[in-house]
């Protein structure tokens, strides 16, 4: 598995991805402008207590949702695209060491550095909830990016930052708090 460094090329391959490159590069450009110092941090996937529930926020949150409410769950391709997945209270430390940072470096991932497919993630919030999750296969969708997993050995390194809640213990607090 190879994860995306911060360094790498960036090549969005849909709308969601290049708007945020955008953002990043009218960061710089009005930074540079205005002699202002800057710092990007890219978040993969949080997750964790009081997300809100819906459309397009988070796919564990609503994996638990449909199977506490006996809501079918749309599965696109395979269900094996793999997103990299941050606990709230891990991204939040990770930003937190990120503000008193005084080096080089502007941009850090941050995320847990594995990937987990929608296939895991249904069979560990099924595991957790004791539950069957009801699924809909659907066909895959282009805009879909097949693995999306970043290498925050930068962050550990620079920020002496490391996530310390793993998967299925965030996955138990989540569902605890859903």
């Amino acid at each position: 598995m190879v994860a995306s460094r911060e360094s790498d090329p960036t090549i969005p391959m849909n709308a969601y991805g290049t708007h945020k490159l955008l953002i990043e590069n009218y960061l710089r450009v009005f930074a540079s402008d205005r002699q202002l110092d800057y710092l990007i941090v890219r978040l993969s996937n949080p997750y964790g207590p009081l997300q809100p529930v819906g459309k397009g926020v988070g796919l564990i949150a609503a994996v638990i949702d449909a199977i506490k409410n006996d809501h079918p769950i749309d599965i696109y391709g395979d269900g094996e695209t793999q997103r990299d997945y941050i606990y709230i209270a891990d991204a939040v430390k990770a930003m937190t060491s990120a503000i008193t940072y005084n080096g080089i470096y502007k941009i850090f991932n941050i995320g847990s550095g594995e990937g987990k497919s929608i296939n895991d993630i249904v069979a560990l919030v099924e595991a957790t909830m004791g539950k069957k999750a009801q699924k809909n296969q659907r066909p895959g969708r282009s805009f879909d990016v097949r693995k999306s997993i970043l290498d925050i050995s930068l962050a550990r390194n620079e920020l002496a930052w490391h996530p310390q809640i793993d998967l299925n213990d965030g996955i138990k607090l989540t569902v605890e708090s859903l």
